[in-house]
């Protein structure tokens, strides 16, 4: 199984979507959320509105506590 394959398998288990995920890659990446909206190719308000559930999900309340996060526990690099 490849990595990506691996880390999707984790993403699900811990209640992160794919989408999810490339949203905290984009993140890792020190992206604005307008910036994550073009690059996915959908809306600022989606944007906002995953990064809504991502925060709830892992238990933060910022983008830089959704990384450190998303970091240990493997979900992104």
């Amino acid at each position: 199984m490849g990595a990506g394959r691996a880390r999707r398998g984790l993403a699900t288990h811990a209640g992160i979507k794919p989408r999810e995920i490339e949203i905290l890659q984009l993140l890792e990446q020190s992206m604005p959320n307008k910036r994550i909206a073009l690059t996915l190719n959908t809306t600022l308000e989606t944007v906002k509105w995953n990064l809504k559930n991502i925060f709830a999900k892992l238990g933060v309340p910022s983008r830089y506590d959704a990384m450190m996060v998303a970091r240990k526990r493997g979900l992104i690099d």
